[in-house]
């Protein structure tokens, strides 16, 4: 157990990062800082981060390599259309898609549609009559709401409800350095901080410090290597915008208590009763 000494007599340190300066860039999400005067703690001491705040520009698209096919089968053959990857409202999304149905390359025929159901926010494809479409597999059903479908009908209604943002949430990782911060599944992970998305496209996402510390496993830092993915640890791609970063360091004393066995105390409370 560790605890925040006022004994400690090292001060804190924050390291303000501006992806622009990085010593190293990998990818735009992927970065890495040369400290030339490096942190380093005094005695057993114990070295703690948090992120203190952030500015990151929402400039990374919904629509991506990883979720850009919409596939059906038209009754005769499966057909995969690639959308084109960008940034989409989801009527601009759906338009999209109506526009590849009524081509030559699909249905060709302007009575083909891919709407809104009011009040439930699933959409809805209609094919013309005498035709039939059977929605596939394809990346983008997890946006559109679709799950693939083993029938063919006239008209095919999404399981859940449209979700056009790309992610709910970003990750900061701190790559070089471990900690003991833990996954879903139990397994250490080199997540610092998440971070909600709470606006939209064209914008810049503000954080700022909720309290949460990291305590790491080294007494020594002379380099930060910085990742930043979405909650399925993905690389986000800021589209050449910069991010800024500030990391507090703390030190602590660890804080231990004496273990005493169990059989030690029954032997202790027997003798004293």
């Amino acid at each position: 157990m560790v605890q925040f000494n006022p004994d400690t007599i090292q001060s804190n340190i924050f390291v303000h990062l501006d992806s622009n300066n990085a010593e190293t860039s990998i990818k735009s999400n992927h970065k890495i800082f040369k400290l030339n005067n490096a942190i380093e703690s005094i005695g057993d001491n114990k070295i703690v981060v948090s992120l203190l705040d952030s500015i990151i520009p929402h400039s990374f698209y919904n629509i991506t390599s990883l979720n850009n096919t919409f596939i059906f089968n038209n009754g005769s053959a499966d057909i995969t259309y690639n959308i084109d990857i960008g940034y989409y409202t989801i009527n601009q999304l759906l338009s999209q898609i109506q526009s590849f149905l009524r081509s030559g390359a699909a249905y060709n025929d302007d009575n083909c549609s891919v709407t809104i159901v009011e009040y439930t926010h699933k959409i809805k494809i209609e094919v013309p009559a005498g035709q039939v479409i059977s929605i596939k597999n394809g990346l983008v059903n997890n946006i559109i709401g679709f799950e693939e479908s083993e029938s063919s009908f006239t008209k095919q209604l999404a399981t859940n409800v449209y979700n056009v943002n790309h992610t709910t949430d970003l990750k900061v990782k701190l790559l070089n350095i471990t900690n003991q911060n833990l996954d879903s599944l139990g397994r250490k992970e080199d997540t610092l901080c998440r971070i909600p998305i709470n606006n939209t496209f064209g914008s810049y996402i503000h954080y700022h410090d909720d309290g949460r510390h990291n305590v790491l496993d080294t007494n020594y830092i002379n380099k930060l290597e910085i990742l930043i993915t979405d909650e399925d640890n993905n690389d986000i791609d800021f589209n050449g915008l910069p991010f800024k970063l500030s990391l507090a360091f703390h030190f602590i004393k660890p804080k231990s208590h004496k273990f005493i066995p169990l059989t030690e105390r029954l032997n202790f409370k027997s003798e004293n009763e």
